[in-house]
């Protein structure tokens, strides 16, 4: 059998032992034991093929932004989709790669008078996992801009594209992840705007997000679900006196109970415990079993 390091050659950029803390907004994570770009999708399906071939488990890396990653070594391979074309298809329809950032997008935006997802703005996050995990704000979902999404399915390498009708929504997840397909891009449709209108929708979602969220801060974001519109987890959390609740150097939000801050050291076991710890409260209290919304890797 080949090694990994042959096997992917002609693939994609593969790199031993990286840290992956750089690479999710939590700053937590151990070293990855291979860490591999490819170079295309049809590079990923291949690797993915010789993956499933050798039984070797694999990670797939978008923006990190929704994600607690070990601080022990990560075994297998990491992939990070790099895909970040952007191509006209016409009529402000546009085909967008799964790694072209939330803030590219919005640059994007402006630089051609085009509106609809204004309400991206600071989100630290890549369109593969926006799509993926149903990203909203208020009353607006990017499955309102989709036509139809790119994927790739592991199993069987084969790549196709799915209608917008055809993928089921949920609240902070879809279809796509619970069949585990892998985003690889999707067709957006905007609509005209004009620079200003663009400029001042987006300055009400940053006003917003840095009066009720943690802005520029170690973190990954909301850490449970809402266990329904009227019942909010962090309104679950403060009410049971947990603001500020600390271990090591990660700690329970004092703006927004819903958030866990690293301060810059703490390791995966330190969130982990004030997880459980959450739950346990939150489910003896009220009987809620809070569902997470970040994914976990091997912690």
């Amino acid at each position: 059998m080949r090694s990994l390091e042959e096997a992917f050659k002609n693939l994609g950029r593969l790199k031993k032992d990286v840290s992956l803390k750089e690479f999710t907004t939590f700053r937590i994570g151990g070293k990855a034991k291979y860490f591999f770009l490819p170079f295309s999708e049809d590079c990923l399906k291949i690797a993915l093929k010789i993956l499933r071939k050798q039984v070797i488990n694999y990670y797939i890396l978008g923006g990190g932004s929704n994600l607690l990653v070990s601080s022990e070594a990560i075994e297998g391979v990491v992939i990070k989709l790099d895909f970040k074309e952007i191509l006209p298809l016409g009529n402000n329809l546009f085909y967008l790669g799964a790694g072209v950032s939330a803030r590219s997008i919005l640059n994007f935006s402006l630089a051609n008078n085009l509106g609809g997802l204004e309400f991206l703005a600071l989100l630290p996050a890549s369109l593969g996992g926006l799509i993926v995990n149903n990203a909203s704000f208020k009353d607006n979902s990017i499955f309102d801009r989709l036509k139809r999404v790119k994927v790739l399915q592991p199993q069987t390498q084969k790549i196709f594209f799915i209608d917008r009708e055809n993928i089921h929504c949920t609240y902070r997840s879809s279809s796509l992840k619970t069949e585990g397909l892998i985003v690889l891009g999707a067709e957006i449709e905007f609509y005209p705007s004009s620079l200003r209108e663009i400029k001042e929708k987006i300055k009400e979602v940053i006003a917003y997000r840095k009066r009720n969220q943690e802005v520029g801060r170690f973190s990954a974001g909301c850490i449970f679900k809402n266990p329904s519109p009227q019942i909010l987890a962090g309104k679950l959390i403060e009410e049971l006196n947990l603001k500020g609740l600390r271990k090591g150097e990660a700690f329970v939000s004092l703006r927004h109970a819903n958030f866990i801050i690293n301060e810059g050291g703490a390791g995966s076991e330190d969130v982990v415990f004030l997880i459980e710890y959450i739950k346990e409260k939150v489910y003896n209290r009220w009987g809620i079993v809070l569902e997470e919304e970040i994914e976990r890797w091997q912690c």
